[in-house]
């Protein structure tokens, strides 16, 4: 029964609803005044009921009823995907339906186990939608206030429903009291069915016309048994929607448009996202998504599909199992879902569309266009994923833009929010401030990492932070022109004259080492002229460009002066780049050495990277000068070589003599050469350069192979399998001639060689000398510029109260020992080896007399080298015995000898104060040890008893260290930073030489594994804070953590609202820290009731790792040390090789000293008896008595011509050697062979050493006395005999601890260390005796 309603009855329901709201007041409406000239003031005014307000003002309520495009997402029926594109849509029509769905979704928040099924049900062609839930839904009986029916009084009415008590908390999407009855409003026809088991009774009810026709309700009773269910059948008037025309009369007949169909689907599809447990069907088709994966799913791109193979049973069924585990693994790489508490589901892709876009739902309802909760969430995590990305780009978190990170991103929210605000009534974009629902938020750590792995994202940022830093390298290199774009503004560039001309192709740019190289190429053009050659100089290397944003590249200053000078231009087509270049080519011009040879492959490696088809243009050339050259000592003929292999295959080919003729002078820098010497270079020109080509791809995958930071792996591989004995042979390789290269013509045919053969003769000598000088030897635990200082020390004598300016003393080092680069890096190894604060040494060789540098900065404000002096330290002599000197093997170098390969302290000094370093492929991180604990386990190895576990050690440390028993998968070595070849340790020198790199692929990422302990672990370093009357008071920091470092991180969390104090005060010595933090009250409650411990509240811990522990063995080969305790394996058996190498060394020195007393007994005696005539005779006569009674003539000093004589003639005299062990001599192994001179009145060869004599030596009493000495030396030499090396290392050990014990104790605070076993105490030495001389002559 359908009755019409009036107006004014539909007004008064209202007034009994919601009173003095329901007026509606058109003032001076446009669409009503138009109509009209002149109108009475009375008839400007209308009073609409709330259903013609809806009807007349759509915007307000459902948003506008008028067809408008955009973009969005919407499903693809043919691909069974979303897609993006542009859309014609009326969205008051896709509210009215939404309105529907969301009232559904509600229902399965209030009775979740009742609600299993949504279904959605259209008539795409007749128009009619069709929503349906079970569970239950709105009571069916009358309101006891309003006397209607509960159905009529929700569905009929407007500002009516059940969500108007705010004081309790839901989590639905209906709030306003519109909800299904908007939808009512604007519907043609409006059926209302219910079933409510409770009572027992189905209900339905029918609207029309835009509600002004009302059915009365049907009441019947249900069947037993019968489910609850509610169920709306909407018809849109479809006049009210888009232009006023009909949408029925679209081109196909249907009555929804076919963009409103692909809405209509996307909405269903985020309905069943949201709608767990309960599944959701469209048209009686169960949708496949039941979770925000499976909806995300629909928004990636469809991957390749893979058949199952046509099988039968089991192999079937295993086939499509690795397929959908293929799938996931697949998908898992392309999205990351995950939850947030109990009410936010998060999930993250990549962008599909060139921005950030999402799909985000608050309690169901689609916020398409965001609010707080999309804010919140982009918000969070791209602060958290910034720092990551950052990380893994090698930039700074600066560098990059939170925008455009952003931008990067496709962002899906699924969160229920209490009572939630809306801009408006279609619910487009929610309004609750952040602050009421993001308490519970905070994202996951493994969660934000899982994000920043999304399969393509970092290449994505990566490409877009390279393309926005090229503007400002064009922006850079732009300002660098001047008007006419042929002259730059480049400091020290000397432009060619026809550079940047349309001659640029015949111009050559000469890219020189440092201004003293361009001197010497300024110096050369003199025979070619300006014209067509340009000279620019590099300050330093050159920036290794791969891996580095461009915006680092936009402000190096070489890098941009390099590409102005070029032309280079990095956004135009190749066509366009090569008619911009300023230049036809580039010549480089760098040094001989291992260093020039990185400057050039840094060159190569930027324009490979940023225009690599200059390399397949023969654009790169090289400009090679003599590394030796030889002169014959007439001063007349002159021979150059340019590689080592030329000049030792040429020196193989001489006698001894013919070498003794030649003179040889080392041209390693370009400043060596004279003016005269290089015109001579440039006029044959042919001969000196060299032009480089591209053979293959394969010369660019070495080039990247050897910058690329992130292929450390492959650098190992590379370096291990290389050759560093291969050099280029540039006497070899053909050349054109001079007038070929200055021809505008097409570049002509070039010998030369291939960029792959450069990275393997010249790059890996580099990388080999890189490593050596980056990382210690296990022996002496001395890097080659650091051995080289203590040899100069010891040079210089700075023993005792000798001390010398640092200043002094590193162009001094560069003087003695061939040091070949800056003294810059050698001031910085002295300053360091000399520092003795906490975390620094624990044991310095050298010692700081002034102020080297303290814990707040990790030694880096130490004072200018020209005020500190330094001095070698009391216990250096102890530790390098002075005996050791003549049997060390020694490095020549530039034909001079100089340091020892390394030396073989009595304690491996690599454990006793530790090592990092960082080199090519690989890096070091050895942390130091006690070394009065190493010493005992010494001598424990030395009784063949269990050795006590070593614990890391800082001298002078209060906190507290202990061992992490973590058992992991033994080679993982952690890598340093930049393990590129653009890594240095600046205060290393170069390689010493000594082997090859060890073969072999062991732990720690390559090294040679050592095969002991197969566990590597973890230590922790806590800080001591205690909580005292006055505040919290933080005395002890963790190791490598700096007091600068540490106030930092104070003052930022200071700054914070949930900081745990007030402000600090600051109490520090030199050596040690002190903070004093003031807390209130009730901060200090905080701290006491806090689950954490204090040192974790105050970032006072810390984890370090020693599975980085690589080092050079005493074969020069590279090996992964598992623990302290195969360091020491290792450096045992080469402590008593060198013993026993002592050990005859010594007794060849005894018997020598034999020899020379038993000489001077007889020949004192023969002279008291007057056997021989020696006063008043002549020399001849003399020397002929001495014939004939066969005394041994010496050949040099102390070394005689018999058959015992020592064949080595290197080293320290007879005498010397056996009184070097004297305490009184107070001489070092470190002085070198040959240290400590002659005996008294031993010359050069014939009898001098017995004519030299006094004559007051001439008695009985002195023949008496050379006898017993003679007697003594049997004695000791037979003692000797029966020494072994390991009670010579004992002894010596035995010697050397109480000193450590008291060196220890003086630097000491209150170490608190963990260890596996108690330390054994060795066994007492006894104190030699005087018949014990023998051992001391070993040392």
């Amino acid at each position: 029964m359908i009755r019409q309603t009036c107006r004014s009855a539909v007004v008064r329901r209202f007034d009994a609803f919601r009173p003095g709201n329901h007026l509606c007041v058109a003032l001076g409406s446009s669409s009503f005044s138009s109509k009209r000239k002149k109108e009475e003031p009375s008839e400007k005014y209308r009073r609409l009921s709330p259903v013609e307000h809806v009807l007349l003002r759509p915007g307000m309520y459902v948003g506008s009823a008028k067809a408008q495009s955009d973009y969005m997402w919407v499903f693809d029926a043919k691909q069974q995907r979303m897609v993006w594109r542009e859309v014609e849509y009326i969205p008051a029509l896709y509210k009215v339906v939404d309105e529907l769905l969301v009232n559904a979704l509600d229902n399965v928040q209030r009775d979740p186990a009742g609600t299993a099924h949504i279904a959605l049900d259209i008539d795409w062609k007749g128009g009619d939608v069709v929503v349906r839930n079970d569970g239950k839904g709105i009571p069916v009986r009358k309101d006891a206030k309003e006397g209607v029916w509960l159905p009529e009084l929700v569905i009929g009415n407007l500002y009516s429903g059940s969500n108007f008590d705010d004081s309790a908390e839901r989590t639905t999407g209906g709030r306003h009291g519109f909800g299904a009855t908007l939808a009512n409003i604007f519907a043609k026809r409006f059926i209302f069915e219910t079933a409510d088991p409770s009572e027992g009774k189905a209900y339905r009810q029918e609207w029309r016309d835009n509600m002004s026709f009302r059915g009365e309700p049907e009441i019947t009773d249900l069947a037993p048994g019968t489910a609850s269910y509610t169920q709306i059948t909407l018809t849109p008037d479809f006049s009210r929607f888009g232009d006023g025309k009909p949408l029925s009369a679209t081109p196909n007949g249907r009555a929804w448009p076919e963009d409103m169909t692909a809405l209509l689907h996307r909405r269903a599809y985020e309905v069943a996202a949201c709608a767990a447990p309960a599944q959701v069907s469209i048209n009686g088709t169960t949708l496949a998504v039941n979770d925000l994966q499976s909806l995300m799913e629909l928004y990636l791109p469809r991957q390749p599909s893979k058949d199952v193979p046509q099988k039968s049973g089991k192999t079937r069924k295993k086939a499509a199992e690795i397929l959908l585990a293929e799938k996931e693994k697949e998908t898992s790489n392309r999205l990351v879902v995950g939850s947030v508490g109990d009410r936010w589901e998060i999930g993250v892709c990549l962008s599909p569309t060139q921005g950030f876009t999402h799909a985000s739902f608050v309690n169901g309802v689609s916020t398409s266009l965001g609010g707080t909760h999309v804010e919140l969430v982009s918000k969070t995590l791209v602060a958290a994923m910034l720092p990551k990305i950052a990380k893994s780009l090698s930039v700074t978190s600066a560098e990059l833009s939170a925008t455009r990170l952003k931008s990067k991103l496709m962002v899906f929210v699924k969160c229920y929010v209490t009572n939630p605000e809306f801009d408006s009534q279609s619910k487009e974009r929610l309004s609750t401030p952040a602050k009421q629902f993001n308490a519970d938020f905070k994202l996951d750590r493994k969660f934000v990492n899982r994000i920043c792995k999304i399969d393509g994202l970092l290449e994505e940022i990566s490409n877009d932070h390279a393309s926005q830093g090229l503007s400002a390298i064009r922006k850079e290199t732009k300002a660098l022109r001047q008007s006419n774009g042929s002259n730059l503004s480049i400091a020290k560039l000397d432009d060619a004259e026809l550079a940047g001309s349309s001659r640029a192709a015949e111009c050559t740019l000469i890219v020189t080492e440092g201004d003293s190289a361009k001197a010497l190429a300024v110096a050369g053009l003199a025979v070619l002229g300006r014209e067509r050659y340009g000279v620019f100089p590099l300050r330093g290397k050159l920036l290794n460009v791969r891996g580095v944003s461009p915006r680092r590249m936009s402000e190096n200053a070489e890098f941009t002066n390099l590409t102005a000078a070029l032309g280079l231009d990095f956004s135009s087509s190749t066509a366009k780049k090569k008619a911009k270049l300023r230049y036809g080519r580039i010549m480089i011009m760098a040094d001989q050495d291992e260093d020039g040879a990185h400057i050039k492959g840094l060159i190569i490696s930027m324009l490979q990277h940023l225009q690599p088809e200059l390399l397949k243009n023969n654009f790169i050339q090289e400009f090679v000068t003599p590394l030796l050259k030889v002169t014959k000592s007439n001063g007349r003929d002159a021979l150059t070589f340019f590689s080592s292999r030329e000049y030792q295959q040429w020196l193989s080919t001489l006698s001894p003599d013919e070498r003794a003729s030649w003179r040889t002078k080392y041209y390693k820098g370009l400043g060596t050469s004279t003016a005269a010497e290089a015109r001579g270079y440039f006029s044959d020109l042919p001969k000196h350069r060299q032009q480089f080509y591209r053979a293959s791809d394969a010369d660019d995958e070495l080039i990247d192979m050897v910058f690329c930071k992130e292929r450390a792996a492959h650098r190992k591989t590379w370096i291990l399998g290389g050759d560093s004995s291969q050099h280029a042979d540039a006497s070899q390789l053909e050349a054109t001639t001079v007038s070929a290269f200055n021809s505008s013509s097409a570049s002509p045919s070039i010998s030369g060689r291939s960029f792959a053969e450069f990275v393997q003769q010249d790059l890996i000598s580099f990388a080999h000398a890189n490593l050596r000088r980056s990382v210690p030897s296990l022996i002496d635990g001395l890097k080659p510029g650091q051995r080289k200082v203590l040899y100069a020390c010891t040079q210089k004598k700075l023993f005792g109260n000798v001390e010398m300016k640092v200043a002094q003393l590193a162009g001094y080092v560069a003087e003695v020992s061939q040091y070949h680069h800056g003294e810059a890096s050698l001031i910085g190894t002295i300053v360091k080896m000399a520092q003795d604060f906490p975390g620094s040494n624990n044991l310095p060789l050298l010692e700081p007399l002034g102020q080297f540098g303290t814990r707040a900065l990790g030694g880096t404000d130490h004072a200018s080298a020209r005020y500190i002096f330094t001095r070698l330290g009391p216990l250096v002599p102890k530790l390098f015995p002075a005996a050791d000197a003549p049997v060390l093997t020694y490095v020549e170098d530039d034909g001079y000898v100089v340091e020892p390969d390394y030396y073989v302290p009595l304690l491996p000094m690599l454990l006793v104060n530790g090592s990092f370093g960082i080199g090519t492929g690989w890096s070091t991180m050895i942390w130091s040890y006690n070394p009065v604990e190493i010493c005992d386990a010494l001598l424990c190895m030395l009784d063949e008893m269990p050795v006590p576990e070593l614990v890391p050690w800082a001298a002078g440390y209060n906190g507290k260290i202990e061992l992490v028993e973590k058992s992991q998968r033994s080679g993982g070595g952690m890598l340093g930073k930049g393990d590129s070849l653009g890594s240095f340790d600046g205060a290393s020198s170069s390689g010493s030489g000594g082997g090859v790199i060890g073969s072999g692929g062991g732990g720690g990422g390559g090294g040679r594994d050592d095969g002991k302990r197969k566990s590597p672990r973890f230590f922790t370093s806590t800080g001591t804070a205690e909580l005292t009357d006055d505040g919290i008071e933080v005395s002890e920091l963790p190791l490598g953590m700096w007091t600068e470092e540490y106030k930092e991180w104070l003052l930022k969390q200071q700054s914070s609202e949930a900081r745990l104090w007030n402000s600090f005060s600051e109490r520090h010595t030199e050596q040690r820290v002190n903070f004093l933090l003031h807390i209130t009250k009730e901060q200090r409650e905080l701290i006491k009731t806090s689950k954490k411990p204090l040192h974790e509240l105050l970032n006072l811990t810390a984890k370090h790792s020693l599975n980085n522990m690589h080092a050079f063995d005493s074969d020069g080969k590279l090996v992964h040390l598992q623990s302290p305790q195969s360091a020491l394996d290792r450096f045992l058996p080469v402590r008593l090789d060198l013993y026993q190498q002592r050990k005859v060394h010594a007794l060849d020195a005894l018997q020598q000293q034999l020899q020379l007393f038993s000489e001077r007994a007889r020949f004192v005696g023969m002279v008291v008896s007057k056997d021989l005539d020696v006063f008043g005779a002549s020399r001849a006569k003399i020397i002929k008595q001495l014939q004939n009674h066969k005394f041994k003539p010496s050949m040099s000093k102390g070394v005689f011509l018999s058959d015992s004589s020592s064949s080595s003639g290197v080293g320290p005299s007879v005498e010397d050697s056996a009184a070097s062990v004297s305490k009184s001599s107070g001489r070092s192994s470190l002085e070198g062979p040959g240290a400590g001179g002659g005996v008294d009145g031993v010359s050069e060869g014939g009898y001098q050493y017995l004519l030299g004599m006094q004559v007051m030596a001439f008695t009985r009493e002195r023949v008496e006395q050379l006898r017993e000495r003679c007697a003594e030396i049997e004695r000791e030499i037979d003692e000797m005999l029966n020494l072994t090396p390991k009670q010579m290392y004992r002894r010596d050990l035995g010697e050397l601890r109480p000193l450590l014990q008291a060196y220890v104790a003086s630097r000491s605070g209150t170490n608190e260390t963990v260890n596996a076993a108690a330390v054994s105490k060795p066994k007492k030495t006894a104190k030699p005796t005087t018949k014990a001389k023998a051992r001391k002559a070993a040392g």
